[in-house]
């Protein structure tokens, strides 16, 4: 167990640091991957708390509704999922592909 939250404390920290000295080695500037980094990331977070309050909420209907609960909250968790990247992001990121700055990012990395 001391093993597990050592490595769910630790992992993040060596991961920021690990990425911001690879965005530095390729001259990618951080503030470029935290722009489309955080619609997803964003979105996932309101999906998380959507998914927590619906399963909060319907945890008191019968054991044999199981597939009834499992369904709502996989639909109501796609839909907040969609919302939420659709306002993050607008109707060209929530497609990502042709976007200005998604063609900078792929001309960066075939070079």
């Amino acid at each position: 167990m001391g093993v597990t939250i050592a490595w769910v404390a630790i992992y993040p920290v060596i991961l920021s640091i690990a990425a911001r000295e690879t965005f530095h080695a390729i001259g990618l500037p951080s503030r470029t991957v935290w722009t489309h980094l955080w619609p997803p990331t964003a979105a996932a977070l309101t999906m998380g708390v959507s998914v927590l309050a619906v399963g909060w909420r319907v945890r008191l209907w019968p054991q044999h509704f199981a597939a009834g609960r499992l369904t709502l909250m996989v639909l109501v968790s796609a839909a907040t999922y969609a919302a939420a990247l659709f306002i993050c992001a607008g109707l060209v990121g929530f497609f990502a592909v042709g976007t200005p700055s998604r063609r900078r990012i792929d001309a960066f990395l075939v070079q």
